[in-house]
């Protein structure tokens, strides 16, 4: 039951579902002590994060992916660029994670 920020927007879970015929709530009280807690803590986090700086990987990117079965790997090592390390294990170097990701998984 922690807060989370979405698109914003910080909201904190006030309740819990059970099943699909019952559905459990705090408590008044709980609800608004757990939401001013939760407002205040990441109050302070949005603060913080200005002291944060991105991560910012260095260029090319090499990805290694060990998959669980070789017929996995051997289906990817097909693939323009992709160095096959092992029976399970492949490699792809790219210039972004989007394109190694979408070259590898």
């Amino acid at each position: 039951m922690t807060g989370q920020v979405r698109f914003g927007i910080i909201g904190t879970s006030v309740g819990a579902g059970f099943c699909a015929r019952g559905f459990s709530m705090m408590p008044k009280d709980g609800n608004a002590k757990l939401v001013a807690v939760t407002s205040r803590r990441e109050e302070r986090a949005i603060i913080r994060a200005k002291e944060f700086q991105p991560y910012k990987p260095r260029k090319p990117i090499e990805l290694k992916v060990e998959f669980h079965n070789s017929e996995r790997a051997e289906a990817v090592s097909k693939r323009s660029g992709v160095v096959r390390i092992d029976g399970r294990t492949v490699s792809y170097t790219g210039n972004n994670m989007v394109e190694v990701y979408c070259v590898l998984l």
